[in-house]
């Protein structure tokens, strides 16, 4: 348990909490709109994710009656952080690995980073139905190294209930691997695993199966052009580091005297997992770069980050037997991949930028010793203090600091200051709940700060073929009618719509407001507007617009909309 504390205040004292950030400001709102906030209900973006991890947001929900929403994000984020720490123990003992290398291991996750080949991450400082099922879903591969398929299939099961797409990749990978061999029989592998994923998973499937036939779910070129748009960091292999995990996973094929003789087997349906995985993954690359967009759209490359774990703790094992050599100058070697390697040499950054890790490197010599130290564990007690020191007390010269410590904002809302989150809450004062707003759609937040309906935001991605064609139409709207379909990646495209939002005229905002009955638009670029102007920050201006009378779209100058 004193562990597990340990864990919990290195993360929260490194990393931070945050709540209302990132993807969060996407489907915050719709569990607010379960709690004190129905009309909420009746915003794009939240009812296009309604069914977007339904379980989730139901829980979350729920729990959001019995104490407000910011603290049970908390208290989700802090248990989240010891069960994810009992897992990773459990990985670690399963092994028979000791506790410097868990130690050691959890060192590096903290210096190097969490990142999988494709860019996703396997914990943060932001709690979202995904980091949830991480856990979940590793419980289910240890308990398939154990031999026990039944109890893997349960894991599986809950998995989906957090995060039905992890769920099932996760799913196909292991149900795949009882086609090779293994000394339980095939039939026997597949009715366990069979068995223990239907009692919980099964209706999760049934939901979701006709909810993706009551609104069809994006498929081949459809997705495609929103993954362009949209979804790229899922699609493509973005982190050299975490490729660099990927090999390091599959070291143990070769170097089998670092496990025990009790794990061999373990040992051998791991390394089949892991090919699996790659295999899948290879598949997902495959077929996104080949613009087909069937395979892709499972997005097979976010189980990748589970290589990692196993790279990352086999990592751990062999620097540490490099620090307990007799050697100074191996010692000195593997000081220096732990403070100095990882994302910043990696991602070939200049040296200046590195010069704090290569310091703590040399500085850590003096806890290693000329002969060869006794107790690995006061060893990496010293680096972690040195991690934090240095992190902590130390500035690059000219760039921002190297670590400034985090804040435990309660509630963003409230917190921020910047410009966008003043109009925002202006927005809350001058803006009726019932009326809707013209928004730079290229700012996310709006809805989660002010707690009133957007006309379109480009966080709130849509993955049903109705809604994403809506969505994509309501962009182009509020972007003067230009086009989409050229734009390739998250900052490219934002960056069109920026630029067509800050030029929309009041010809083109009159037309948007006939058809849809908005009330209200918020400037973002140096032009003036002659409406009435009811708040101003920074560059942002909020508007009431003349009433104008409703007439169908089609009426207008530009082309007509899906409703």
């Amino acid at each position: 348990m004193a562990g597990a504390l340990f864990f919990v205040f290195l993360f929260l004292f490194c990393e931070g909490y945050e709540y209302g950030t990132g993807n969060q400001t996407v489907f915050v709102p719709v569990i607010e709109s379960r709690i004190q906030f129905p009309h909420l209900q009746a915003d794009f973006g939240v009812s296009t994710h309604a069914l977007y991890h339904p379980f989730f947001n139901e829980a979350m929900a729920r729990l959001g009656t019995l104490m407000p929403l910011p603290l049970v994000f908390l208290v989700m984020q802090t248990a989240l952080l010891v069960f994810l720490y009992a897992v990773l123990r459990k990985f670690s003992v399963f092994f028979r690995q000791s506790a410097e290398v868990f130690w050691l291991a959890v060192l590096l996750m903290f210096l190097w980073g969490q990142q999988g080949a494709d860019g996703n991450v396997f914990w943060t400082n932001r709690l979202e139905a995904q980091y949830l099922a991480w856990p979940v879903l590793l419980l289910a591969f240890i308990s398939y190294l154990r031999g026990n398929f039944a109890r893997a299939g349960l894991w599986l099961g809950l998995a989906c209930l957090a995060h039905f797409q992890l769920g099932l990749i996760a799913a196909a990978v292991l149900f795949s691997s009882c086609f090779f061999p293994d000394p339980l029989p095939r039939r026997s592998r597949w009715l366990h695993m069979t068995a223990g994923f239907a009692l919980v998973g099964l209706p999760v499937v049934i939901f979701f199966v006709r909810s993706f036939l009551a609104d069809k779910a994006l498929w081949g070129p459809d997705f495609m052009a929103f993954a362009h748009m949209r979804a790229t960091h899922h699609m493509a292999w973005n982190s050299r580091l975490g490729l660099l995990f990927l090999l390091l996973g599959l070291l143990p094929m070769a170097l089998e005297k670092a496990w025990s003789a009790e794990s061999r087997q373990a040992l051998k349906r791991l390394i089949l997992l892991q090919s699996l995985m790659l295999v899948f993954g290879a598949l997902h690359y495959a077929d996104y770069y080949l613009q087909w967009g069937f395979l892709a759209r499972l997005q097979f490359l976010r189980l990748l980050p589970f290589v990692y774990v196993s790279g990352v703790f086999f990592t751990a094992w062999l620097l540490l037997e490099i620090l307990k050599s007799e050697k100074l100058v191996l010692r000195l070697a593997a000081c220096f991949l732990i403070f100095a390697a990882g994302p910043r040499l990696i991602g070939f950054r200049s040296l200046s930028q590195n010069w704090i890790y290569i310091a703590s490197s040399f500085l850590s010599l003096a806890l290693v010793g000329v002969k060869r130290p006794k107790r690995p564990l006061a060893l990496l007690a010293g680096l972690g203090s040195i991690v934090l020191l240095t992190k902590i007390l130390v500035w690059v010269p000219g760039q921002r600091p190297v670590f400034t410590p985090p804040v435990l904002n309660y509630d963003t809302s409230q917190t921020r200051r910047d410009d966008w989150a003043k109009i925002c809450r202006s927005a809350s004062h001058w803006v009726p709940k019932e009326a809707l707003v013209l928004t730079p759609p290229d700012k996310p937040g709006f809805v989660f700060l002010s707690k009133r309906c957007a006309f379109v935001e480009f966080k709130s991605g849509a993955n049903h073929r109705r809604t994403f064609k809506e969505w994509r139409s309501r962009l182009e709207l509020a972007m003067g009618g230009r086009s989409l379909s050229r734009c390739s990646g998250t900052s490219a495209c934002m960056e069109s719509i920026r630029r067509g939002y800050e030029a929309l005229d009041e010809e083109k905002i009159a037309a948007i407001s006939r058809a849809y009955g908005i009330g209200f638009f918020i400037s973002s670029g140096p032009g003036t507007y002659p409406y009435e102007k009811l708040a101003a920050s920074g560059p942002f201006n909020l508007y009431r617009l003349p009433k104008i009378p409703s007439v169908p779209f089609a009426e207008s100058n530009s082309a007509p909309l899906l409703h």
